[in-house]
């Protein structure tokens, strides 16, 4: 047959049961397009993974075997439609993705799996490959699809709810992108199931539940693990209602700053509530801070507390009055004289101080509000790059540098 041109008031092609053989031409896709009904069920064309029905007569509606799996595997018509809506033709990389008879599993970015003895796709991986238009509903084609990784493209529109039927995903990672609207309705379908959700660089709304395995991490686990949960759950925000991700692990703003939920790590923030509420926690910073003025108050005192024990005991340049003139700057030097007002004054002084503490520290924290993280003065310590899918440090705190701080204040 050649091309459509040539048949132009066919309106059926009923070639069943023939025992056709061989490859079958793209040109009869031709006839499809003027809504001929094409039948070819029954025959021996070759279908190897080499030598498929063209996917130009696949995707004809009026075709008998258009969902006919080999000829036409219902996975190649998803991936098609999906190159199309993200306009794959300006790709940075489309190995196979145009041609008629190589099979799905040889396009670029497509993973496959035997699984009973037919191949499935299992992982879809295009970061960075120039994908724009919109993310098609036949998503919902790859129903074993377990890796998604479209991050650092413009793709934009809602996330489609058709998602929700990838039941077997276990990674999706979407950052990056310019998808927005809420959250499809259902996703703790498949949220429940995810080693990983990475959505931050959008601009979604909605709310995020049922993040099961997210919510058995804890500041033990390492930060690679917490890396896997990430939304624009953090603020300030462009939004007027950000995500709402009370699981997830890390939560980023819209300058692109990122902080983590855990605490005591050098990624992390404190909860000023939390601190209060942890009893371990407090009496560990508590300990830190008092054993400091503790220990810088002793050590000043003990040459005076020899005198004062030893009268008899001549120590070179200590005396009430060298003391008193080294410290005599310190309100704390009050409690060593005779006096009970002085005494008060040093008590209250140092009262007013921990007042002082108490204010700047809760107002340098981030809280947790209605499932919203919300910001004041604190300087987010995370950097999560668009290039690259680890989370990075950008300002390290540790026990050294509370420890030091205590002591020079």
């Amino acid at each position: 047959i050649g091309s459509g041109g040539a048949l132009p008031k066919m309106e059926i092609l009923d070639l069943v049961s023939n025992r056709l053989t061989g490859e079958v031409p793209t040109s009869i896709a031709e006839i499809g397009e003027g809504n001929s009904v094409i039948k070819l069920r029954d025959n021996n064309f070759s279908h190897d993974s080499s030598n498929l029905l063209p996917y130009s007569l696949c995707a004809l509606e009026v075709f008998d075997l258009t969902t006919a799996s080999p000829y036409c595997p219902m996975e190649r018509n998803a991936l098609k439609l999906i190159f199309n809506d993200a306009k794959g033709q300006d790709w940075k990389e489309n190995d196979n993705w145009e041609d008629e008879y190589i099979h799905h599993c040889e396009y670029y970015g497509v993973t496959c799996e035997d699984t009973d003895d037919e191949l499935v796709v299992t992982k879809l991986v295009l970061p960075d490959n120039g994908l724009s238009g919109k993310l098609s509903p036949s998503i919902s084609g790859l129903t074993s699809l377990r890796v998604l990784e479209l991050h650092d493209n413009d793709i934009r529109g809602e996330i489609p709810s058709e998602i929700i039927s990838l039941t077997n995903l276990y990674m999706l990672n979407l950052c990056y992108n310019g998808f927005r609207g809420e959250i499809p309705n259902g996703f703790e379908i498949i949220a429940k199931n995810l080693l990983g959700l990475v959505i931050h660089g959008n601009r979604l709304q909605g709310t995020i539940v049922d993040l099961d395995l997210a919510s058995e991490l804890t500041a033990d686990d390492s930060p690679d693990d917490w890396a896997r949960y990430i939304a624009d759950c953090g603020r300030p925000s462009d939004l007027v209602s950000p995500i709402s991700c009370p699981e997830c692990t890390i939560c980023c703003n819209s300058r692109g700053e990122c902080e983590s939920r855990f605490s005591e790590t050098q990624y992390v923030f404190l909860d000023y509530d939390d601190f209060l509420k942890n009893e371990t926690t407090f009496l560990r910073y508590s300990t830190w801070i008092t054993i400091s003025f503790a220990s810088t108050g002793l050590l000043s005192l003990i040459p005076f507390l020899i005198k004062k024990m030893c009268p008899h005991r001549q120590l070179q340049n200590v005396d009430a009055t060298s003391f008193h003139e080294t410290y005599r700057d310190s309100t704390y030097s009050l409690l060593l004289t005779d006096s009970p007002v002085g005494w008060i004054l040093a008590v209250a002084v140092g009262i007013m101080q921990l007042l002082t503490y108490y204010i700047f520290y809760g107002e340098s924290t981030l809280d947790l509000e209605d499932g919203n993280w919300y910001q004041s003065a604190w300087v987010y310590k995370l950097i999560c790059p668009r290039d690259d899918i680890e989370c990075k440090a950008s300002l390290k705190l540790d026990e050294l540098g509370w420890t030091v701080f205590g002591v020079l204040m």
